[in-house]
């Protein structure tokens, strides 16, 4: 997890007024709670990375934080959190040294408010928080996470799915998960058709 700091966690805590367990609740002027760091730690190797790309990559509580706001955003029920977590962690991690957008809809509505539809013209705004237009993680949450959405980003599922859309078919909100592009567009335009 690249170009990632350590950042005081206890500031993080206050000034985003971030409520969860706590064990990640770090000591004044730590740089980073020892909980928290061996759960993302653990994480890590749970995903298949030894410790010298640990080590390299280390997962701080604002970035985690900033994952966990996205999740709880993009979500439509929390039993999607694990599988949003996955997709941004994929989209973020899993595409080589050239990572794609994000095309996170939650960051744009957290610079413009809430839209029923997003233009075009939004989709080009010029903010740090506008993941079409910047790659990789925007600069800090965009709000405070619960704690199911701290687990998913600490837990995401396993997949190989890099998209997601909101199904408008289904009585349930539910998202449809792709693991590529294509399948990703096929399923939009069936929404399409009806």
């Amino acid at each position: 997890w690249r170009g990632l700091d350590n950042n005081n966690s206890a500031d993080i805590c206050v000034t985003m007024n971030v409520h969860f367990s706590p064990k990640y609740w770090a000591e004044a002027g730590e740089k980073f709670n020892a909980p928290a760091q061996a759960d993302i730690r653990a994480l890590m190797k749970k995903n298949g990375h030894d410790e010298d790309y640990i080590t390299a990559n280390q997962l701080d509580l604002r970035k985690l934080i900033t994952v966990a706001s996205l999740i709880e955003e993009e979500t439509a029920s929390s039993k999607e959190s694990y599988k949003i977590a996955s997709v941004i962690y994929n989209r973020l991690y899993n595409w080589g040294s050239n990572p794609p957008f994000l095309n996170i809809d939650a960051t744009l509505m957290y610079v413009l408010g809430h839209k029923d539809a997003l233009t075009n013209e939004d989709l080009a705004i010029d903010s740090p928080y506008n993941t079409n237009i910047n790659k990789g993680l925007i600069p800090g949450p965009i709000t405070n996470p619960g704690l199911n959405s701290i687990n998913a980003a600490l837990n995401p599922d396993s997949t190989n799915y890099h998209y997601y859309v909101l199904d408008t078919r289904s009585e349930v909100r539910e998202h449809h998960f792709s693991e590529t592009y294509d399948e990703h567009v096929n399923f939009i335009n069936k929404l399409k058709e009806g």
